[in-house]
């Protein structure tokens, strides 16, 4: 379905929720919303092809709609990986179900409605979060990836993808004027774009582009990738040596 959410009037103290209404849309907004996305999909079907190591997990917390598993499946067939999607939303499990519902008897795949903090971590060769931490509370996200890292066997790969704020405000004032054109090239109308940034103040909170890094090396990640960049979008991989 295609994303009218924000075409008519909300109220002012609305915040963005992944609700049912969200999940029926979710798909489209992907694509309308985060420049390059069907390309950031492929290159974590590419990454994670590079540090799947056999018998071991691979996590996509957050996983929506099960987009990125649903590649996974069919791209690393020949390997039968384990994958396990874990997200708080129902809606969103619920819609990922159908869509894996192809795979139920060819891979082993989980599906777990849970909050990714508290949800166990284990042999994991990758954990995947595409755009996933910019919604967690800024004072959880470093004990998080702590445990992400724990969770993670050695030589094992973390991948995340991010909306990010620049530290010059000048810069920052630009990049997302860049990103409302792009919105509006994809059919958004000023009005849709206005209404779901007010709806996602304090919902979905950027770092800087260091500040992110930072944070992997803090984990425990010595060895640390930015490798997408688009204005105010960014994709990191980490690296557990």
């Amino acid at each position: 379905m295609k994303d009218q959410l924000f075409k008519k009037s909300i109220p002012p103290t609305y915040k963005f929720t992944f609700d049912e209404s969200v999940a029926e849309v979710f798909d489209d907004m992907l694509v309308r919303s985060i420049p390059f996305y069907e390309e950031i999909v492929r290159m974590t079907g590419e990454i994670t092809a590079t540090y799947y190591q056999t018998h071991s997990k691979i996590y996509d917390l957050g996983c929506s709609t099960g987009v990125v598993l649903y590649y996974l499946a069919r791209s690393l067939s020949q390997h039968n990986p384990h994958l396990v999607g874990i997200d708080s939303s129902k809606a969103m499990i619920c819609k990922a179900k159908k869509r894996m519902s192809e795979f139920s008897s060819s891979i082993n795949v989980q599906l777990r409605c849970e909050d990714i903090l508290h949800a166990p971590i284990t042999d994991a060769s990758l954990i995947i979060m595409n755009f996933t931490l910019q919604f967690i509370p800024p004072k959880q996200r470093q004990p998080f990836l702590n445990r992400i890292y724990q969770g993670l066997l050695s030589k094992g790969a973390l991948l995340i993808s991010e909306k990010v704020k620049h530290p010059h405000q000048e810069i920052e004032t630009r990049e997302l004027a860049y990103y409302e054109d792009f919105k509006k090239r994809n059919g958004y109308s000023e009005t849709e774009i206005s209404q779901k940034r007010k709806a996602l103040e304090n919902v979905l909170i950027s770092h800087t582009l260091q500040e992110n890094l930072e944070s992997l090396q803090q984990a425990g990640f010595a060895l640390t990738d930015v490798v997408f960049k688009w204005y105010n979008f960014a994709s990191f991989l980490a690296i557990k040596t």
